[in-house]
């Protein structure tokens, strides 16, 4: 296989692209993961640090002198999650850039079996499936994110009927920056979700390359997993946003099939998510009124919505506590699609 990455006088094949905070002790399991895997290609890794602190610099330093293309940038200030993904996009001069989060593993073999794909590709997104694994990486919770067994060539109408959803997890992203930067992304603002409208709009008249093998680990065992979970709501009802934008291009049928299929994933329409939020003290009567009231939601869902919203905490406490167990295996398959076979 050439290796034209490592050819300073031609545009590189492939950068990753890594928005980070302030978890230093998983952003140094995933460099070591990233260098394990990219060392042969010399693909060059980039963090952009949303920390405004010295808290990743340690890590950092330590990673740089064993893989010196890792490349720390500075953020000024405070970008938050969704522009310091688009920074992590276009500020990319390669050809294209995989998207990570500072928690996700790549697998040792990643790099090679994506690179001989991208050499050839000009698609302006490409899907790498992933797995979910437990928080302290010790289990594999899925080992596919998706069950598809070979790399596929699907339409862009079909990957944004059935998977569109999958693209919420950022290392799932393998994106062209030249064809990002021919979006306009502001309408996608303040959702959480910027990049899954902007892949939208990518793959609206295209083909989407689903890469089969699961080279990407996503720590998803429940909840605490997430980097998002003060606040629910904003996120789950952001996602609903953005898809009804990027649905535009596609038509009702399309955005309602895309809309079925996200339910195992965004599971923010059911009464089991609003009771489990009432005893984690973040639904209330005022999250009812922001994000209930007005919504598409019938008339009966509203109802017991807003009886959840005023009843006390303890009774839904209580009823977690109580079934224990089997409560927070429900929520957890709902949530991350892991319902028995």
């Amino acid at each position: 296989m050439s290796n034209l990455i490592n050819d300073v006088t031609s545009k590189p094949i492939l950068s990753i692209g890594i928005p980070i905070y302030k978890r230093p002790d998983l952003l140094r399991r995933c460099l070591d993961s990233i260098i394990t895997a990219a060392t042969d290609f010399s693909v060059p890794v980039y963090l952009y640090d949303d920390s405004l602190s010295e808290i990743n610099v340690e890590v950092i330093r330590a990673a740089q002198q064993r893989y010196p293309l890792i490349f720390h940038v500075v953020n000024e200030k405070n970008l938050g999650i969704d522009e310091n993904i688009a920074k992590s996009v276009e500020l990319a001069s390669s050809k294209y850039v995989w998207l990570l989060g500072e928690d996700d593993l790549v697998a040792p073999e990643a790099i090679s079996e994506v690179f001989p794909i991208l050499e050839k590709s000009n698609l302006p997104y490409i899907y790498c499936n992933y797995s979910y694994i437990s928080n302290d990486y010790s289990r594999i919770i899925r080992e596919k994110r998706i069950e598809i067994y070979n790399n596929v060539l699907i339409s862009g109408i079909e990957f944004f009927e059935k998977y569109i959803w999958a693209a919420g997890f950022i290392g799932g992203c393998i994106i062209a920056p030249e064809a990002w930067l021919k979006v306009d992304r502001k309408k996608y603002e303040c959702t959480f979700f910027t990049h899954v409208g902007v892949v939208a709009e990518l793959v609206a008249d295209t083909s989407v390359q689903m890469i089969a093998a699961a080279l990407v680990k996503n720590r998803a065992e429940d909840v605490s997993s997430t980097s998002w979970n003060a606040v629910p709501f904003d996120v789950m009802f952001g996602w609903d946003k953005m898809l009804g934008l990027a649905g535009r291009l596609y038509g009702g049928k399309s955005l309602e099939k895309a809309r079925i299929s996200q339910e195992a994933v965004f599971w923010h329409r059911s009464l089991l998510f609003l009771m489990s939020k009432r005893a984690d003290r973040t639904y209330d009567f005022f999250t009812f009124s922001k994000y209930i009231k007005e919504n598409d939601f019938n008339i009966f869902f509203k109802f017991f919505a807003v009886v959840i919203a005023v009843l006390p905490v303890f009774i839904f406490k209580l009823l977690k506590n109580t079934l224990g167990v089997g409560v927070k295996d429900i929520i957890r398959r709902v949530l991350f699609g892991l319902r028995s076979k």
